[in-house]
């Protein structure tokens, strides 16, 4: 997914990436789209496994606010909360496995795991590539 580099001359330590990382799924959990969009750079691009209808494929900033916001709203309390389970980083690269546990006003209840691999550019959200059970996804959010 790399397409160009990031502007920015100057890359982050692991540590230091993994720190943006960290912080971008705590203001996630939230559910406060406001900060989440603070948290991603204005040339975002956001990647999602598979071929389900209305999640899979490939988003801009505005784009995937859009989505985060829609499904937010299907979640009581308005939040997906994001479990990190464990970080791997090298410079603006950083892989992280989460767990994530929400229920549906409908009282279904969405439990995924996802394997995410974000670069970072100027320490924002840059490239995402989010990969999870889209089967799940269907059976919780789509099927009657």
């Amino acid at each position: 997914m790399k397409d160009q580099n990031c502007p920015a001359s100057a890359v982050p330590t692991a540590e230091a990436s993994k720190a943006v990382v960290r912080h971008f799924f705590e203001v996630f959990s939230s559910g406060d789209l406001q900060r989440i969009g603070q948290c991603l750079h204005d040339e975002l691009r956001w990647w999602v496994a598979g071929s389900l209808p209305g999640l899979s494929g490939t988003y801009d900033k505005p784009g995937i606010c859009t989505l985060l916001g829609g499904v937010a709203a299907a979640y009581v309390g308005g939040a997906l909360p994001m479990t990190v389970v464990a970080m791997i980083a090298e410079g603006d690269r950083v892989a992280v496995e989460l767990q994530c546990r929400a229920t549906l006003h409908n009282g279904r209840v969405y439990a995924n795991q996802l394997h995410v691999s974000i670069e970072l550019c100027e320490g924002k959200l840059w490239r995402v590539r989010e990969y999870l059970d889209t089967a799940h996804c269907h059976e919780i959010f789509l099927a009657a």
